[in-house]
Parts: C-alpha cells; sequence; structure tokens
C-alpha cells in the first residue's frame, strides 16, 4: 500500500527576522518543490517524512534541513559571505569583486559552457561584456576568422588583446571550454598596466580548473552537431536574368550605339525555358544551387575531466577531442588537447604546481582553387547569346560541366584530386612548472617557470592533370616546417597584512619573456608524374628551399602596492619597466605607471538607511599607460643585408654565370620606441536587494601616441623609409552592464543586459594626409581607422536633360544619362571629381554593442539565451554581389529585382539603370554603402537533468541532455537584402584584411558563417 504524502510549513526569514519572498523550498533528490510567499511563509506536501528540505536564494546560504517527521519549520537564511567578496583574477594575483578600483569583468568556467557551449572559447566569450568585441567572420575549420577587440582600436600595427592561460601567452582557440575555472577581462589601463608593453590593447585572463582535496570525480561531454550557412545571397531565376539582359542591351545600345550585346526574343526566352526541362546541360540555368556548393555539415566533441585528490597532491585532467567538417567539401579539422593540472603540498610553507598541456591538431583543405568564389564569379559569358553557366555540376557520367567565362566548375575547386590537398599539422605543448614559499603569514615568493611550443608542418601536392576544359600543366610539392618556442620566468614577491581596519598588499616582481621563431620551406615542380613524386625529383630550375630565423626578448620589473582602510578607501599603484630587444640600445626600456582610487560609499554609516535597498554602492577612478613594440621588425634598428638577383649582374663569355649581389632594402632607425597608451576611466558599482541586482558603468578615454608609421622619404635615397613614431589615436567611449536573479515558485531566474559605445579617431597622421587602404576603406587625420569614403549619391537621374545640366565624374560625363546615378558636387565647382567630392560614408567599426542574456532553471530543465548585436557600423559591398552583372559576369541577387531604374519617375528604386561595364554607376559612391547593424540569437541552450533518485540507481551523479544552437535568429537588413551576413568582415591583425586588398573586405564570399544546431549529454560520476 503506497505512503500517503504529509504537509510541511513554515517560515523563512533573513538574519534581520524579516521574511523572505520567492525562498526555493525542494526536497532533495526530487523535482518537488514551492516558493515562500510575499511574507516568506510555505506548505509543501512531501512524500517521505524522513526526506531532506533545501532552503535556497539568492545572495544567501543554502541551508539543508532533515524533516525527520517534523511538520514545522522556522528557517533563517544567512547573507552569504562568499557571494559578497567573489574572488576575481587580475594581474599576478587575485582580489575580493568588492574591492576592485580596475575595470575588469569576469565570468565563471561554468556560465560560459552553459551560455554558449562550443568548442571555440572565442565564439564562447562573444557578448558576455561589455567593451569585448568578438567579429566572427566565417566558418573554415580550424581557421575560423575570429577577431577580438576591447575597448576599440588601439592602433593600425595591432589592436588583438593578451590572451595569458595560467599565465602564458596562448591562443583561446587552443582552449576546450570545459576546462576552464575563470575569465578575467582587463579594459582599463590601471589593470593592465602591471604587464606593461603588453597590455595595450587590454588583457584576456584565462584560468584553467585545478585538482580538490577529495574522492575521484569524472565529468564527461559528448556533443554531436549540425553546420549550416547563416544565409545564402539569393538570385534571380532564369527567366528573370534573361529579361533582365534585354534591358542591360537596350540600355548600352542607348549608351553606345555600337554595343553588340545579345537580346532575346519572348519566344527566345520560352524556347530556352523549355530546353532547361530537357537538356538543362545545353541550357544553363542563370545561377548555382548555392546548397550544391554549401552543405550541412557536421561536427562532434568529446570531452573527459577527473578531478580529486589527498593532502599532498590534487590533480585535474581533461582530454578533449573536437572534429570538424566544412560546408565545403573536403575540408575539416580535427584537434585533440589534453590538460594535466597538479598541485602539491610539499610542507605547511611550501606549495608547488606542474601544469602540463598538449594539443595535436590537423586541418585539410585544397591547396588551391577557390570555390566560394567560383560559385559566382564569371559565371556568365554576357556578348553570347545563351552564355549561361550555372545549373548543373555533373553531367549524366559524372564528369564536371564548365561554367560560363571562366570555364570552370565551384565544386571541381574543391576537389582535391585536382586541386591537390593541402594539411597542417601544428603540435603545440606547454609546460608551467612553480614554487610557493610563505615564510611567514602574509609574505608568498613565487618563482614560476613556462615553456611553450608550437611545431607545425605544412604540406601540398597539387597534381597535374587536363579535363579538356581545363588544364593544371606544373604539378608540385612543398614542405614548410615550422617550430616557434617561448619561454617565460616569473619571480614574485606578494605581501598581505590586516591589522585593524588597514589592509595593505604589495607585488614586486621580474619576468623576462624569450621568443624563437625558425622555419624551412623546399619546393618541387614539373614532376614526371603524379605518383612519383619527391622534392629532388622535379625541375631544377623550379626547385626552391629556404630557411629563417627570428628571435625577440622583453625583461621586465614590476610591482604594485594597494591599501584600503576599513572596505569603504581605496587606493592601488603600479609600475612597470619592460625592456625589447627591437629596439636600440638607449631606448630598449621605458616605463607604465598604473593608479586607481575608490570609494565604497556603502561602507559609510550615513549609508546604513539606504542599505536594505542599495547595499553596495562604489565609485572608482584609474588612470594608466601601457605600451606595445608590435609593428616593427625585430631587427629594424640595424642595417640589413639581403641576397638579390634584381642587382645580379652576368659574367662569362656568353653571360651564362649569374652573380647575385647584397643589397640593403630598408632604412634602419636608432630613433624607434615604444606606442603608448594612455587611458582614463571612472565608473561606479551598485547592488541592489541583496545583490539581486547588479549595475556596472564606466566611461573612458583612451589615447596611443607613437603609432609607428612609413613616412615619405625622398626616393633618391633608395630605400624604403624605416618606422617612425608620429601617428595618435583616440578611442572614447562608454560601457553599461546590469544583471538581476530571483527565484519564483521553484523557478529560478537570472536577466543580464549590456552595452558599450567606443568611438576611434585617427587625430595625427603625420601629414600623410589620405591613404586608401582597399576600394572605398580609407584613413585621414580626424576619421575613424577604418572609414568608408566616395561619393554621395544624392538621387537617379530622371531625364537625359537633368544629367547633361548636371555636375558629372569627367570621364563619363559624354555618356550619362538618364538612370544614372546623381553625385553632390561637394565644392560647388561645376564638376564631379574624388579629390574634392569625395566624402566620408561611413565606417567598419561598430559605434554600439550590446548583449542580452536570459537564463532560467526550473525543476530539472533549464534555459539559457544570449542575443548580441551592432549599431551604427556600415560596410562595403562591391565586386561579385555589389556589381549585380554589370561587370563581372556574375548572377544577380533577387534585391536586384523590380528595384533599378527603368523610366522616368523611378524615384524609388535603389539601383540605377543596368549597364555593362565599366559606367558612372560603378564609381565609389554611397549606393555601395550599406547598414551593417544586427541583433542576433547569438545562442540558445535547452536542457533537462534527469532526477537524482533516477541517476543514482545507475551510480551516476548527475545525468544532463541539452541542446545547443548558435547564430539561430538574425534581424538584419544586410542579410535580407543581400544575403550577407553581418559580422562578414575583414579579419586579420588590425583588420588587415582591409588593407592588404583582401578581395572579402568588398565582394564577401568568404566561407559563410555558421549557424549550429547541437545535441548534447553531460554526465558526472
Amino acid at each position: 500500500m503506497q505512503q500517503a504524502d504529509f504537509l510541511v510549513k513554515g517560515k523563512v526569514t533573513d538574519n534581520t527576522g524579516a521574511g523572505l519572498p520567492g525562498v526555493s523550498v525542494l526536497v532533495k533528490g526530487t523535482n518537488l518543490g514551492t516558493t515562500t510567499n510575499f511574507d516568506g511563509t510555505f506548505s509543501l506536501s512531501v512524500p517521505d517524512q524522513n526526506g531532506t528540505l533545501i532552503f535556497s536564494f539568492i545572495g544567501f546560504v543554502t541551508q539543508e534541513i532533515p524533516l525527520n517527521g517534523q511538520t514545522i519549520f522556522s528557517v533563517k537564511l544567512l547573507p552569504d559571505a562568499k557571494a559578497l567578496e567573489e574572488v576575481v583574477v587580475v594581474g599576478y594575483g587575485t582580489q575580493k569583486k568588492t574591492s576592485l578600483t580596475t575595470a575588469v569583468a569576469s565570468v565563471s568556467g561554468k556560465e560560459l559552457t552553459e551560455q554558449a557551449p562550443s568548442g571555440d572559447l572565442r565564439k564562447v566569450l562573444q557578448g558576455v561584456a561589455p567593451g569585448l568585441t568578438v567579429l566572427d567572420n566565417g566558418g573554415q575549420p580550424g581557421n575560423n576568422k575570429i577577431q577580438m577587440q576591447i575597448r576599440g582600436i588601439s592602433s593600425v600595427n595591432g589592436s588583438e588583446p593578451l590572451v595569458l592561460v595560467d599565465g602564458q601567452v596562448q591562443s583561446l582557440n587552443d582552449i576546450d571550454p570545459n576546462s576552464v575555472e575563470s575569465v578575467s577581462i582587463l579594459k582599463d589601463a590601471a589593470s593592465t598596466a602591471i604587464y606593461g608593453s603588453r597590455g595595450a590593447n587590454g588583457i584576456i585572463l584565462i584560468t584553467t580548473k585545478k585538482g580538490k582535496k577529495g574522492p575521484l570525480k569524472i565529468n564527461y561531454e559528448g556533443v554531436y552537431g549540425l553546420q549550416d550557412p547563416t544565409v545564402l545571397p539569393d538570385f534571380m531565376n532564369t527567366e528573370e536574368y534573361l529579361r533582365y539582359r534585354n534591358v542591360l542591351a537596350a540600355n548600352q545600345k542607348k549608351r553606345n550605339p555600337n554595343s553588340s550585346l545579345p537580346t532575346y526574343t519572348e519566344q527566345e526566352i520560352q524556347d530556352y525555358l523549355a530546353g532547361m526541362e530537357t537538356d538543362p546541360i545545353k541550357f544553363p540555368a542563370a545561377s548555382y544551387n548555392m546548397r550544391d556548393i554549401y552543405r550541412t555539415a557536421p561536427q562532434t566533441r568529446h570531452s573527459l575531466t577527473l578531478t580529486g585528490g589527498g593532502d599532498f597532491v590534487q590533480s585535474m585532467a581533461n582530454v578533449s577531442y573536437f572534429y570538424q567538417e566544412g560546408l565545403i567539401w573536403e575540408r575539416t579539422y580535427e584537434r585533440i588537447n589534453l590538460r594535466l593540472n597538479n598541485n602539491f603540498k610539499l610542507h605547511k610553507t611550501l606549495n608547488a604546481h606542474l601544469n602540463l598541456y598538449y594539443q595535436n591538431a590537423e586541418r585539410k583543405t585544397q591547396a588551391t582553387g577557390f570555390a566560394e568564389y567560383e560559385a559566382i564569379q564569371g559565371l556568365h559569358n554576357q556578348t553570347q547569346k545563351y552564355g549561361l553557366g550555372g545549373g548543373l555540376i555533373y553531367d549524366a557520367d559524372g564528369n564536371y560541366i564548365p561554367k560560363g567565362a571562366r570555364k570552370t566548375n565551384p565544386r571541381l575547386e574543391a576537389d582535391t584530386d585536382y586541386m591537390g590537398l593541402r594539411k597542417n599539422t601544428p603540435r603545440f605543448y606547454t609546460i608551467d612548472a612553480g614554487l610557493d614559499w610563505e615564510p611567514v603569514e602574509g609574505l608568498t615568493f613565487t618563482g614560476k617557470y613556462g615553456v611553450q611550443n608550437t611545431s607545425e608542418r605544412e604540406s601540398y601536392n597539387i597534381p597535374k592533370w587536363n579535363l579538356g576544359f581545363a588544364a593544371y600543366n606544373n604539378n608540385s610539392l612543398y614542405f614548410n616546417n615550422g617550430d616557434v618556442t617561448r619561454t617565460t620566468l616569473n619571480l614574485l614577491a606578494n605581501y598581505q597584512k590586516s591589522f585593524k581596519r588597514h589592509n595593505i598588499s604589495a607585488l614586486a616582481g621580474y619576468a623576462v619573456e624569450e621568443f624563437k621563431d625558425e622555419w624551412q620551406d623546399m619546393l618541387g615542380q614539373n614532376f614526371f608524374n603524379n605518383e612519383i613524386i619527391n622534392i629532388g625529383t622535379g625541375t631544377q630550375e623550379n626547385y626552391t628551399i629556404r630557411n629563417g630565423l627570428n628571435e625577440w626578448g622583453l625583461r621586465s620589473y614590476f610591482g604594485r602596492v594597494g591599501y584600503n582602510f576599513d572596505d569603504r578607501y581605496f587606493a592601488e599603484v603600479s609600475l612597470r619597466s619592460d625592456g625589447s630587444s627591437r629596439f636600440p640600445t638607449g631606448r630598449k626600456y621605458s616605463q607604465f605607471p598604473g593608479a586607481a582610487l575608490a570609494w565604497r560609499v556603502s561602507g559609510e554609516s550615513f549609508w546604513e538607511k539606504f542599505a536594505t535597498v542599495v547595499n553596495d554602492f562604489k565609485i572608482r577612478y584609474s588612470y594608466g599607460q601601457t605600451g606595445s613594440h608590435d609593428g616593427i621588425g625585430n631587427y629594424a634598428y640595424i642595417p640589413q643585408l639581403a641576397l638579390s638577383q634584381g642587382y645580379g649582374f652576368t659574367t662569362g663569355p656568353g653571360g651564362e654565370y649569374v652573380v647575385n649581389t647584397v643589397i640593403q632594402n630598408n632604412m634602419a632607425s636608432e630613433n624607434l620606441s615604444w606606442e603608448k597608451v594612455t587611458q582614463h576611466d571612472a565608473g561606479v558599482d551598485l547592488a541592489f536587494l541583496q545583490n539581486k541586482l547588479n549595475v556596472t558603468f564606466d566611461v573612458f578615454d583612451k589615447t596611443t601616441n607613437g603609432i609607428l608609421l612609413d613616412l615619405p622619404i625622398p626616393g633618391v635615397i633608395g630605400l624604403n623609409a624605416a618606422k617612425t613614431n608620429a601617428g595618435v589615436i583616440n578611442n572614447k567611449g562608454w560601457e553599461f552592464s546590469t544583471s538581476w536573479r530571483s527565484s519564483v515558485n521553484g523557478l529560478n531566474y537570472n536577466l543580464g543586459a549590456g552595452v558599450a559605445s567606443v568611438e576611434d579617431k585617427l587625430v595625427d597622421y603625420a601629414g600623410l594626409g589620405i591613404t586608401v587602404l582597399n576600394g572605398m576603406y580609407y584613413r585621414a587625420e580626424g576619421t575613424p581607422l577604418y572609414a568608408i569614403r566616395g561619393y554621395k549619391t544624392v538621387g537617379i537621374y530622371q531625364t537625359d536633360d537633368e544629367a547633361k545640366s548636371s555636375a558629372n565624374v569627367e570621364a563619363w560625363a559624354k555618356q550619362i544619362g538618364a538612370g544614372d546615378y546623381k553625385f553632390e558636387d561637394v565644392n560647388q565647382d561645376g564638376k564631379i571629381d574624388p579629390n574634392n567630392d569625395f566624402q566620408y560614408l561611413g565606417d567598419r567599426t561598430p559605434k554600439y554593442t550590446f548583449n542580452l542574456n536570459l537564463g532560467a532553471d526550473w525543476k530539472g530543465f533549464d534555459l539559457n539565451m544570449l542575443w548580441n548585436g551592432a549599431a551604427k557600423v556600415q560596410t562595403v559591398i562591391t565586386g561579385t554581389i555589389g556589381e549585380v552583372g554589370q561587370y563581372n559576369n556574375s548572377p544577380i541577387i533577387t534585391y536586384f529585382r523590380n528595384n533599378y531604374w527603368t523610366k522616368e519617375g523611378d524615384t524609388d528604386v535603389y539601383f540605377s539603370r543596368p549597364l555593362w561595364q565599366a559606367n558612372n554607376n560603378l564609381e565609389p559612391n554611397s549606393k555601395d554603402v550599406h547598414n551593417a547593424d544586427y541583433f542576433r540569437l547569438k545562442s540558445l541552450v535547452f536542457g533537462y537533468t534527469l532526477p537524482t533518485t533516477l541517476t543514482q540507481r545507475i551510480a551516476l551523479n548527475k545525468v544532463r541532455v541539452y541542446f545547443s544552437g548558435t547564430n539561430l535568429l538574425t534581424i538584419s537588413s544586410l542579410m535580407k537584402n543581400w544575403g550577407v551576413d553581418p559580422e562578414d568582415a575583414p579579419v586579420s591583425g588590425a583588420w588587415q584584411g582591409l588593407i592588404s586588398g583582401d578581395s572579402n573586405a568588398t565582394r564577401h564570399i568568404y566561407p559563410a558563417q555558421l549557424k549550429t544546431f547541437n545535441f548534447g549529454v553531460n554526465i558526472q560520476l
């Protein structure tokens, strides 16, 4: 006979005796529970009078109370001192969150993996903290183009923050998120000044999990997922395209009477469409099905973590495996990580640690070819009657079908049997060993030594082949072996002492960092066949072998002193002196100071009457200076000689002997110095209602002086100019974040939001005028670093007379007519030219970034959502997609359909009349600049934890199953109109894609941004 439930009642109060509403009351080991009413009372039917009740509430210590047959309870919850004194990792130490005087954001590893489980920690960090901008720019396996910035762009020579994992420089891409204990983001210069020249762009501190005393605990996570593009461009169908070509031909004929572009009668169009049904090879379509190029690709991830230990040693071991296939065929990435962290108790005053990490990875892709590009570029031959080139990939026999103009095939461009296979196999390890000695209470001496090594082999083998319509006649074999070693030594002395209401801390340190990069590569070509290939068997004239070596080092002395009185008044100063091998004698060292003050207003006696509402209130100010030695070579101050064939001369009777000469290419400079970043920050931290609601607000002003620039020198010198410290960049902005945690009726929930604003400006460009970076992107004094310029379009000419009577670009003046763009004549001189009429049209760097996170759990179910976005940001679309079939024989996006000028009165269309190849409308203009604002569901996680009464029957502590997705929903006009992801931005170093001529800066044809659907399980033993 089943035992009947019985009723328990009671009241929950705080330490003052006031009733606490919303306290969670749960029967341990079940999902049965309730929450207290507005006065703190509760009642609950329980199945077992010998069970245990768990009382939990945000900001209070959780209590477990056995029933023991009792039915009436009076429970007092005490404030959670640990929650109030959360410890945050800072430079070379930790601090209580309540005593922080600088701008530091922190997040636990648990929060990261719950909000956005992923194999890439960089993606997990996106949207978690205001001021940290993460641009996720495409999904090539193992080569995700992800760029991070903290508080804007500090320099034209690089703005990536320094990442330290357990004190060692490391890539975030190397880390399994399941092994992360916490992440701290140091944003202001006072917090980063202790790192001197390493902290100019902000710092991200990763602390990995450590072993804990206790029995062995095992945690396993397995995930299987599918990847899709977030968006793909949608093109006109074949009928629409043929009719568009009639319009194009008519416009071109009017512009140029000698034009011979073909046209199509209605009957020819219908016949062509009918032919596509019966013979799609003879009658190609106007575009490819993009799903024939981009597939749904799988990925999988496994992670196993073991922790435990005794009095002498505590250990954490983690092994993880990640495998990802690309959206483009025959692209894969495979990675294995091993981490072992050990803490040793050698003596009551002496501790040691030994942390080991190893990673083995392999990335495969095509050695040559560009499938994404060939899917849309050069698809048609506009001058032929039927020169279309889309549609089918293969014929009936499985052979590749050549497309129209370029006579290749996008799937051929992805086929490693023809394009060759490129393999990158990096192997990476770190060894981190250290001792901590505390001879007297409060005084600790620490010695840490770390070694990192990356050994990477890159190889590719391109065969010779001939398919008739396309061929490759020069087979080749290439090897590159690189070996990078970094060693670090840190010697620290820490002192902490509290007496009465005075608290002091002091740090003194010495650090040495050495870096060595060696590489060798070999290339052989023109082998006898594709089967017998060895570097030495190629033709001698096409055989090359090279090697190189780069070294640099840093030596640093640093210190920090902190003082607080009664946890109310805080002061901290720091100083670091860095010496770099990249600078000449007399300029090697520079000093970087930092200072911060804070007043915890809520600690004052007069604040007691407000404490029940605002329980914590702190005001902060900080100042600091950091530096950078990026942007120059390792030996730029030394005249360097290079072997050159350019200045070679010949000898011998017939000139058969070539003698190479040694020449100097670049000027050396002994006046090089550090780029220095000076930053002021003011902030306020607030906590309401026993830490249920938290608010942080910061304003900052950051200036970089001595930016290294290439200043012009007279050509008669015959050398390239040396770098010069000449530029000035300023970043100003603010950050706001808030969070709320509470419970109601057994539902625990949290809400968070953050907004950041930053504007960068090139204050001093040393008289360089305007530098064109790539197409419409430029740099000039007084503008953002990645500004956009061109003609401002002020309408479309409706008649030929209007066009002829207006100011026009001189090169096209005689051809401009009705339907062409009208540009603003800025200086009113009656003509349009770039020197006088180009103007600022936008900025590729977002002014605003924001995030919103929502989380809840109820009776074993949990839900987490992370939204993020950007505003006041523009991008340029030209080239293959942006020229809408007028120049590069490409298919035409549907946004162009019925949205271009055809007749007088068409004033509400976006595009000008279609024309063929170079014309006025393809001049750089504001119609090429598009709003890249977006709001995106970055991650969604929904999980369920099985009841412990069930899992304990099979000897498991916890089993959780979940679904997670990334980029599931995006609100973006760019995505809607153009089929381009709004995060599709050129990224590499300091946005070098814009500088180096990277075509994706404007063509947007790199691998698409990823949308993922993942199913996972987490098991704890």
